[in-house]
C-alpha cells in the first residue's frame, strides 16, 4: 500500500472505507482544519467539503469533527 508524506499508510484508500478523497479530508480534519480551509487546501467548494465530512462521519459510525480527529490520529499513527 502507498505511503503519504508523512510516512504513513493512506486512511482507508484501497481497502478501506475511505475513498481517496475522504482519506484527505479526514487527515485535514485530524490535523484542525475547518471546512473552509480543507475548502482551500483541495480547491473545492465549502459545501462539498463539509459534504465529505458528513460522508465520512456516517462510514464510520462517527458522531462529530472530535471523535474523527481522534480516529484519525490513532488509526494513522506510525505502529499502531
Amino acid at each position: 500500500m502507498p505511503t503519504t508524506d508523512s510516512g504513513r499508510e493512506p486512511l482507508g484508500y484501497g481497502d478501506g472505507p475511505l475513498s481517496e478523497r475522504e482519506a484527505e479530508v479526514a487527515r485535514l480534519v485530524g490535523g484542525g482544519a475547518s471546512n473552509r480551509e480543507i475548502s482551500r487546501r483541495l480547491f473545492i467548494t465549502e459545501g462539498t467539503a463539509k459534504n465529505h465530512v458528513t460522508s465520512i462521519l456516517r462510514k464510520l459510525g462517527l458522531r462529530d469533527r472530535t471523535q474523527l480527529a481522534l480516529w484519525v490520529n490513532r488509526t494513522a499513527s506510525p505502529g499502531s
